[in-house]
């Protein structure tokens, strides 16, 4: 589990972005997305089926259901990346 912090304008969703998708792309290491965020990120290409604009406990259990059946005859697991940026609640 990775957790960036930090106050209103300190650079988070920078960051973000550039760990995803900068040379040493972090994206690559995943096989599944959901993402939390307020606008959509460019860096994931994401079904609007894995992406909601705000926090909902009811909307990211059914999703990691979801995803549970999806994979769930799969032989290797599976590499999910939970992106949460800007939710305040």
């Amino acid at each position: 589990m990775f957790v960036l912090l930090g106050l209103p304008g300190s650079g988070k969703s920078t960051v973000t972005s550039e760990v995803l998708r900068g040379k040493n792309s972090f994206i690559r290491a995943f096989d599944l997305y959901l993402v939390i965020s307020p606008s959509k990120m460019p860096e994931i290409e994401i079904d609007d089926t894995y992406y909601s604009q705000t926090l909902s406990i009811a909307w990211l259990g059914d999703r990691l259901t979801k995803i549970v059946d999806l994979t769930s005859g799969m032989k290797s697991r599976v590499r999910l990346l939970i992106v949460m940026d800007d939710c305040v609640s």
